[in-house]
């Protein structure tokens, strides 16, 4: 199966370790990883197997998807709606998917 790294910059450790737990909840016969190359690195990477490019986005967006819900139950849990927590989406700088040729 094709191993595709979704490469996040501007994020290291703590949300790639996210997205990969999630993965594994969602789908614990998935590979999944996360790494970040270098402790000076600018960027983490979610490592995930699917299918195809298609298969394995499916599985990071649905892992974003829970990753708001919990979020949102969270806030909850403390009385608060999303609009009133103060918390601002922001956009990732740069996300990239790649296919590593060599697990295929």
């Amino acid at each position: 199966m094709p191993r595709f790294t979704l490469k996040i910059d501007g994020e290291r450790h703590g949300f790639v370790n996210m997205m990969s737990d999630k993965l594994s909840e969602l789908d614990t016969d998935r590979f999944v990883a996360s790494r970040v190359a270098h402790p000076l690195s600018t960027h983490g990477e979610v490592i995930v197997d699917g299918d195809d490019e298609t298969e394995a986005r499916r599985a990071l967006v649905g892992a974003c998807e829970s990753l708001i819900s919990d979020c949102d139950e969270l806030l909850a849990s403390l009385g608060m709606s999303p609009s009133e927590s103060g918390l601002e989406t922001v956009a990732l700088p740069e996300i990239h998917l790649e296919c590593d040729a060599s697990s295929e």
